[in-house]
């Protein structure tokens, strides 16, 4: 229910964190369940593109359940 504007800003986004990924800075974590394997979430863990030296939360995303 974002809407268009919002998939392409996350695009953007997942786009410039791919082409400037510093393996010693950043990281990406995703988390499932032990039991079912499944998808419970994730966040990306990334270098402030403006203030290099501030970390930042990106792709914060969690199932609801």
């Amino acid at each position: 229910g974002w809407g268009p504007s919002f998939e392409a800003d996350v695009a953007r986004a997942t786009l410039d964190f791919l082409d400037n990924f510093d393996p010693n800075l950043e990281r990406v974590f995703i988390v499932e369940s032990v039991e079912t394997s499944k998808f419970i979430g994730s966040v990306a863990v990334c270098k402030h593109r403006k203030e290099p030296s501030t970390a930042q939360l990106r792709f914060l995303l969690v199932d609801p359940g």
